[in-house]
């Protein structure tokens, strides 16, 4: 997911917004401070994983800052369902796990929450 976060990441600048890519290379124990770093830095902090949401480390993310009484957390990947075995590039655009559905995601969640502060 590394490699499509970048792509993203180079989407976005294009389009004005700053996105950086941190590379988590393990769920616990946590990095609170770089999320500390994140949080005082940053409009909104996205997580993308190859997993199911529940659980994940977007989860965990999010309970450390909503622990911070703030809301601009994204989480982005598989719901918690029956996930049907095929090729992976077809999965991840009919999930939205894509580089075009994560950016579309992003952006739609900037934008709303740009809107609403």
């Amino acid at each position: 997911m590394v490699s499509k976060a970048v792509l993203v990441s180079e989407k976005l600048n294009k389009l004005g917004i700053n996105a950086e890519v941190y590379n988590a290379l393990f769920i616990k124990p946590i990095d609170t401070n770089l999320i500390d770093k994140l949080i005082y830095e940053n409009k909104l902090i996205v997580t993308i994983e190859d997993n199911v949401l529940s659980g994940g480390f977007g989860q965990q993310v999010l309970s450390y800052v909503n622990s911070k009484a703030l809301r601009n957390v994204l989480n982005l990947g598989f719901r918690d369902e029956f996930i049907a075995h095929g090729d992976v590039d077809i999965l991840y655009k009919l999930y939205g796990l894509d580089a075009e559905g994560i950016t579309e995601n992003i952006i739609k969640f900037y934008e709303e929450k740009i809107n609403e502060q």
